[in-house]
This record gives structure tokens, sequence and C-alpha cells, in this order.
């Protein structure tokens, strides 16, 4: 019982204690008011023992009658053992408290960005407690949105998570950290902070909070990637350059070489990998020996006075001969300074080309003058006040005069009066400089000339400009090709500008596409329907253009190249036209979406001139086919490419066993040289478009053989293959020379005929009874004569009435035809020569007719007219100069458009008529119809033609 009063009595001194701790540490008069209750429950309690302990004799361990008092002692000392943990609690946070405001207060004005958090570094992360200004400004937060939060708000996609790793790992283990990451503003634009954080630790070393400074690096890191970019910049220029490049620091060492230098150590067997970086230079120049020990202190002393800045540049030429090459080199030094120190920067260019130039050229100043007065520019020499001292022929030529008549001439006489003035500004002007520039010249003739002048002074030993020399270069035929250019881009800038193109925008994102009104009316929209969403235009084309254009337009979007495509549209109004568009994909300078913007024009006339184009290919391939005369078309080794049938017919060779094979398998060995002549002036294009020559068949039968031929050139001028159209004149040869027997025969029978003239002259005066009798009589009979005299010499001319020759070949195709067809036209004779190509041409134009044109329907029109013109026309002067116009016009034919593409039969045409005729075509394909107009000379229609006449009858 005595115990129990002992324990009752040190309960009570506890919660007297545990009041005043609480009030006079902690202020906290909750914690005190509970210490007193404790204390006077203590109190009563002993009380209570102390009644028990006196009524049991003080009995040091006597039996506990109440145990309920027991538990209540038991309760107090728990509810007292609470109230000591808090006082201990409120302790440590009121010494924290008190620490953090200190360091606080002590933070808050600093310029580093400064914030603290609590210590538990578990999820969602520490809380921050104290933010300072400079905090709030580095992160755009106000204090208030910052206090409570974590700092894990201000990181984001960017931030370095291995970084953030690296933090929790120091934290965790009570060390400090310092790192750098990316952060994001409250704006959310990223900044680079370079960060430390330290634990903040109470008086028993324990981490109560944790300190962390932040500064903004985003300025510091552009400037050390400026910086970066610029040393390798710096090294990648000096690498690029051809020559072998040193730095050196101030007292003549090595700090950096370039790309060359390290090449040429290498090749010149210096084995150290830092190429001599960190060697002195000009201590190398001081100890060579040898041959080169003289240039090399000659350029270290040079060196040596740059670094002591005595000069800024030094400039030095040396041998530098290996074992198999003669070298030179130049160094060029010059003095720098960087950071307040003297640099030199030493350059070694291999200079041995030019001084093999150099040489070169002495050799050559005795050829000079001879190259001057051979050269095919011209040389212009002219004193300092620009009076001419000296000119080549090709000068003088050009301005034509004589070199002596330029002599002591100023230069501006010799320019337009109206432009000296100028002139003379821009010479003077590029006297001292060599320049080019375009002058106009005025001939002694009085045309003008145009001149590239380029100018080049010449000065004395002085440096003092003497004169200048000036090479003229002719270009007036450049201008003039210069104006024609730019007059026909002018045209077609005028011809694009008044073309139907659309414009359109497609907004990827939101899939609206904007159109300009040109674009509406090709689809068919209204005028006032400038933007539409995509699916909306896609509706407007052919289904099965539809899903091509979609997969186009996805596959450009998804990889970046252009658009390309053509579609057909159904118009409202039920027409189907063809477009064709490009676009590309542009992104936004603002950042946005990117979005695709491309053209849209009208391609209906070419799509169907193209089918139209096809099908005649095919027609063609058939009338080849079909062609009664041969078709052979060579490539440029003279072998047979394509083999119609009629080749087939008419040499005995299929096709199959002709293909690749070269045109001596149907040439006899004595025609060889005349067809090797003949295939030389195709592919020159200079003739060989007939010719008759013997041939071959596969039987070896020996045939005569009429061949057309027409080079095939491409678009740039190159002949690419030869066509030939192939007629077996065997029997017309034959009937040849039937005719000219008969001539022979004709000849004889004249000469009889003017001895029956001499018979008939005297028995008509034999029996006339006078003159008058005698003259009816005579001129009666020889009037007949003539007539058959006509007839028989119209056969041995061999000669055609241009009429009949074109009313004979028109006339097989108006049968079934209620075509009109009027032939008009100069009388005209043709000569055998000029008849074969002329019927050919024409039957080309009827058969073309027949098929397209004005004898193909009952509603067109053929007019067919001649005329012989020119000098010699009416009278008995010579037909030299004479031409004869011919024209065939058809009317009344719908012509879509012209062909887009020459035919065989075009190309031939041309082809004869410019070689065979030496005349010209002209084709014009009209909205009605076609006109082709023929011009052939007169004298080249008879040349080579010994016999027949051409002209006016």
């Amino acid at each position: 019982m005595i115990l129990l009063l002992a324990i009752s009595l040190a309960f009570s001194a506890a919660a007297l204690g545990v009041a005043v701790r609480a009030w006079a540490v902690g202020r906290d008069w909750r914690l005190s008011v509970f210490a007193l209750v404790m204390l006077l429950l203590a109190i009563r309690r002993a009380v209570a023992l102390f009644g028990h302990a006196a009524s049991d004799g003080w009995a040091p361990l006597g039996p506990i009658t109440k145990p309920d008092e027991i538990i209540g002692l038991a309760s107090s000392l728990g509810a007292l053992g609470t109230a000591a943990l808090l006082l201990a609690y409120l302790d440590r946070r009121r010494e924290a408290e008190r620490r953090l405001g200190v360091l606080g207060a002590s933070l808050a004005d600093s310029a580093e960005a400064v914030l603290i958090t609590e210590a538990d570094l578990g999820p969602p992360g520490p809380r921050i407690v104290f933010v300072n200004e400079a905090m709030c400004r580095l992160s755009g937060y106000p204090r208030h949105e910052l206090l409570g939060r974590t700092p894990r708000m201000l990181q984001g996609d960017q931030t370095d998570r291995r970084e953030l790793d690296r933090l929790r790992a120091e934290l965790s283990a009570g060390r400090s950290f310092i790192g750098e990451a990316i952060n994001h503003r409250k704006d959310g634009s990223p900044y680079w902070v370079r960060w430390s954080v330290s634990p903040v630790r109470d008086a028993a070393g324990r981490i109560t909070h944790y300190l962390s400074v932040q500064r903004d690096e985003t300025a510091a890191l552009q400037a050390r990637r400026i910086a970066n970019d610029a040393r390798t910049f710096l090294s990648e220029a000096l690498d690029a350059l051809s020559a072998h490049i040193a730095i050196l620091d101030d007292r003549g060492v090595i700090v950096e070489v370039n790309r060359a230098w390290r090449e040429f150590a290498a090749q010149n067997g210096m084995n150290d990998p830092s190429w001599g970086v960190g060697s002195g230079y000009v201590a190398a120049c001081e100890n060579a020996r040898g041959e080169e020990a003289l240039f090399a202190r000659a350029v270290g002393d040079g060196i040596g006075e740059l670094l002591a800045g005595r000069r800024e540049t030094f400039t030095y030429l040396y041998p530098c001969h290996s074992p198999r090459e003669q070298r030179w080199f130049v160094v060029k030094a010059t003095r720098f300074r960087h950071n307040g120190v003297a640099r030199v920067i030493v350059a070694h260019e291999n200079v041995t080309e030019l001084k093999i130039a150099e040489e070169a050229l002495r050799r050559s100043e005795r050829h000079f003058r001879q190259m001057v007065e051979t050269a095919q520019e011209g040389v212009w020499l002219v004193d300092e006040h620009f009076s001419t001292t000296f000119v080549n022929t090709r000068t003088a030529d050009l301005l034509g005069v004589t070199p002596s008549d330029m002599l002591g001439r100023h230069i501006t006489e010799f320019m337009d009066p109206d432009a000296r003035s100028e002139a003379l500004a821009a010479i003077r002007g590029r006297a001292a400089a060599a320049e080019s520039h375009d002058f106009r010249f005025r001939r002694a003739d009085g045309s003008d000339v145009w001149a590239i002048v380029s100018m080049n002074p010449i000065a004395d030993a002085s440096g003092k400009l003497v004169g200048s020399m000036a090479m003229i270069t002719d270009i007036t035929a450049r201008r003039a090709m210069e104006q024609a250019l730019r007059d026909r881009e002018e045209r077609l800038r005028r011809a694009l500008a008044a073309a139907r193109m659309g414009e359109w925008e497609l907004d990827i994102e939101s899939g609206m596409v904007s159109f300009s009104p040109e674009l509406s009316e090709l689809f068919g929209f209204g005028p006032e329907e400038l933007r539409r969403p995509s699916a909306s235009i896609l509706e407007a084309m052919l289904p099965g253009d539809r899903e091509e254009m979609e997969r186009a337009g996805a596959e450009a979007m998804a990889s970046g190249r252009e658009l390309r495509a053509e579609f057909r549209v159904r118009r409202p109004d039920g027409r189907v036209r063809w477009l064709s568009t490009r676009g590309q994909v542009q992104p936004r300078s603002d950042g946005g979406p990117p979005r695709m913007s491309g053209i849209t024009y009208d391609v209906t006339d070419r799509r169907e001139a193209m089918d139209e184009l096809r099908r005649s290919q095919q027609r063609m391939r058939h009338l080849v086919e079909q062609s009664p005369m041969a078709v052979i078309v060579w490539d440029t080794e003279f072998r047979v490419v394509e083999w119609n049938a009629s080749a087939e017919r008419i040499f005995g060779w299929p096709a199959s066993e002709a293909a690749g094979r070269h045109a001596r398998f149907i040439v006899p060995e004595a025609a060889r040289p005349y067809v090797d002549d003949i295939w030389s002036a195709l592919l020159r294009q200079t003739g060989g478009t007939r010719a008759t020559n013997e041939n071959v068949t596969r039987e070896g039968r020996t045939i005569v053989c009429e061949w057309f031929n027409a080079p095939l050139v491409a678009d740039g001028g190159t002949v690419y293959g030869v066509a030939s159209l192939v007629q077996d004149v065997t029997e017309r040869e034959q009937a040849e020379r039937q005719r000219k027997m008969l001539t022979a025969e004709l000849d004889h029978r004249v000469k009889n005929n003017m001895a029956v003239v001499v018979s008939v002259a005297e028995r008509t005066i034999a029996a006339s009874r006078d003159l008058s009798e005698f003259a009816d009589a005579f001129m009666g009979r020889m009037r007949a004569m003539a007539r058959v005299h006509a007839m028989l010499a119209q056969s041995r001319w061999q000669g055609v009435p241009l009429a009949e020759l074109v009313a004979g070949v028109i006339e097989p195709f108006r049968i079934g035809a209620a075509a009109g067809v009027t032939i008009e036209g100069d009388s005209a004779v043709l000569p055998a020569k000029a008849t074969t190509t002329i019927s050919f041409l024409l039957h080309e134009l009827a058969t073309n007719a027949a098929k397209y044109g004005a004898l193909a329907s009952g509603r067109g029109r053929l007019d067919v007219r001649w005329t012989i013109d020119g000098p010699g026309s009416g009278g008995d002067r010579p037909a030299d100069g004479r031409r004869l116009v011919f024209v065939w016009e058809e009317s009344g034919v719908e012509i879509a458009s012209p062909p887009a593409r020459r035919g065989f039969g075009t190309e031939l045409i041309e082809s004869a008529v410019r070689y065979e005729l030496g005349g010209r075509v002209t084709s014009d394909f009209r909205p009605g119809g076609l006109r082709v107009e023929l011009e052939l000379p007169l004298d080249r229609l008879r040349k080579g033609d010994g016999k027949g006449t051409m002209g006016a009858t």
C-alpha cells in the first residue's frame, strides 16, 4: 500500500510538470488544462490510497482491497503519457517552424529562385511550404498556387526522368543533389533549370525539410549551343579549305590545324597523331637544316615579326620538292587577337600548278601578237583618255572598218550617238577594274552591233593607270534572241493569265476546302460557293476516279510529296469534264496544323485529243499493214525495225527473218555504194528522200524499186531512224525502156514528116492556080500535122497537165460522196519527176479527205486551185524565180482540234516537198476544215529532168 501511495505522489508531480511545460513551451492552454485535470485526479487517487493505507496499518505490501482504484490510477498514467508525447511533438514542431521562419526570412529577397518542401518523399510528393518572389517569377505561378502543392507540378513530358530518379536516390540517401532538367511555366512554355536540393536538419540531425535553389539556364544553354555551333562551323570551315592551315599562339606554338594540314602531314611521313599540335612552329623553322633551311628561317622570321606586332600580314613563296615531283608553296600568315592575346593563322597553299602556268604564260608571250590577230574575239587597246592604240582585225571587221581607220580615234566615236554620254560614263567607271558590260556600237554602214566589252585596266610599274584592254564579243544575235525570248515570255504570261485555272486550299484538320471562283465554275458550283467540305468535292467526281483521288491525296499528305492526279467530274448540267490537279502539303508558320494547296485546270480537250490520237494510231497501224506499198522502218545502224506484209510480198522475206538484218540483204553488190550515199544523206537530213535502184529478192531475183524515205527526227533534232515506202517498179522500168525505143522511132518519123512537109509544099504549089489557093490548102494541112505533132511531143516529154492530174487523183474518191468539188487554176504541165511526187502528195490529201474531211460526208466541200506567179509570169521572160502556189482547202468539216502528233504521211509529204521539190508546205487546221498550201519553185521542178516543161501554157 505504501508503494501505491508513492506511485500516486510521483504521478501527481509528473502531471504538475506536464502542465507547467505545456504552458511554458507551447503556450498551449488546452494541454495545460488537461495536465491540471490529470493532477487533480492524481491527488484524489493519492488521498484515497492514503486512506486505505491508514486503515490497513500502512502495510507496504498489504492486499489491494479496491481494484477500481488501481485501474483509475493506470488510466491516469496512460493519459499522462499521451500528454507527454503531444508535448514532445509540439516542442519539435515549434522548433522546426522557428528554424523555417528564420530560413525563409533570409531567402525571401534572394535573387535566386528558392522553394522549401517538407521531407516526405512519398506520393504525391513533398508539399511546398515556402517560395520566394524569384521562384514565382521563374515559374509564372503566384505564391498561393504553389504553397501546399508538390514541385512535380512544374515537370512535363520533356523533363528527363533519369534525372528525377537520380534526385530521388540522392535525397533518399540523405545527400544533396545538383542537376539540370526541363521544367514548364504556368503558360506551358519550357525552360531549362539548374537546381540544387539540400536537406534541412533539426538539432537531432533529423531531416525536416528540403531546400531547393533553382536557376534559369535557358539563355546560358542557348549561348553554349551557339558557341558550340560556332566552334563546329569554324572547324568545318577550316577543314573545307584546300590550304594547309595552322593557328599559333603568342609563343608560336601550334594550337589547331585543319584537315588539309593533317592529310599533308600523313602523306609526308609524319606519324604524330597530334599532327604537330603543341609543337613550336617558329622553333621548327629556326632549327631547320639542309637545303630548305634558308626558306624555313625566312618564314620563321616573318611570323616572329607578326607575333611582335611589327607587321599584320606576311607572304612568302618557297619550294617544297619531294623525290617524286617538284612543288611550290606560298605561306600566308595573318596576325589577329583573341581575348587580348596575339595569335597568328598560317596558311600554306600549293601553288605548283600556278607556277607551271606562269612558266607556260611566259613561254607563250612571244605568241601573243599572233594569237591576238587570229583570235575570234575582238581586242581593243586604249590609252588613259580612251583613244585607240591598237585593234585586231576581228574588231575592225566587226565595225566594218580597217584597223588603221580606228587608230587614234576615241572609243565612243564607234558608238550610237544617242548613247555616247551614258556609255562613256559606264566605261570610265569600269576602267580601273576588270568588268564586263554590254555596249551598242554603230557600224560604218549605219547598222547596230551589240557587243560585250570586258575592260581590263593596264598599269605601269608604279601602279598608275595608263590604259585599258577590252575584249570585244559580238552578241548581236544573242541580243536578238533574248529580245525574242522576252517577247515570248510576255506572250506566255498573257496566255497563262487568260487560262482558266482554279486555286484551292485544304485545311487538313477540318477537311474544309477553300477555292477560287474559277474552280467553282469548273465544278459547276454556284459563283458564291467558295468553301466546301472535301467530301462534297469528292462527291462531284465519278466513282472510279473518286477512290483514286482519295488514295492519291492520302499518300501525298502522309509522304509530303506532290499530289498529281487527273479525274472526271459530273457537273450539275450533266456534262462530264476531265480535270487535272496539282497540290503540295504546306506547313504553317504559326505552328498550326499543316494545309495542302494547289491548282486545278480543265484538260478535257487534251484527254479527248489523246483518245483520238490513240484511235488514229490504231488506224495508221492498220493502214501500214494493209498498204500496197512496202513500209520499212530502219534504225540508225541501217537495220530493219519494222517490215509490213507488202514488204514480205515484194522481197519474199517474212518479217520474223527480216527483223534486225542490215539492208545489204536486199541490196545487190553493184548498188551498195549508191545506197550508202543515200543513207548518209538521210542521217544528215540533206537529201535521199527519193531514190530508184535495183534490189534483190529472197529467191535471188533482181527487181527495180522506187524508194520514198523520210528521216525520223526526235524533238532535239537528232535522227533516230528512217521510214521508207517502197514500190516495185520493175514493170514500169521495162515500160520506160520500151518508151525510149518508141521515142527513137518518133524522132525518125519526125524527120520523115519534115520531108513530107517539103513534098506537100512542092505538090501544093504545083496544083495551085494562085497564091491564095496555095495558102489555104497548105495552112490547113500544116495545122492538122501540128495537132498530131503536139500529141507526139506530149508523149515524148512524159508530161501531164496539172488539171488532168488533179481530176484523175480526186475522181476515185468521189464515188458515193455528194461533196462539192471545184478544180481550177492556171494551165500547167508537170514534168515526169514532179508529176510522180505531186501525184503522191495529192493521193495522201485525197485519202485523208475521204477518211476524215470533205470527201468523208455529203456536207463537206473541196476547193483545189493553183496559180503560177513571180517575176517570170507573162510574156516571154524566163521562168527563173517563178513559183507554183497550190492550195487544197476543205470546208464544212467538224475538226475538234489539230492532231497532237505528226503522222507518217505528214512527215513523208513535208520531206518530199522540202528535199525533192525544194518547196515548202503549210497545214492549217481550222474549226471548219483543213487548208494545205504548197509553194514549189519552177526552176527546181525542171532541174534534173532533161525532158518536159513546167509553166503556163
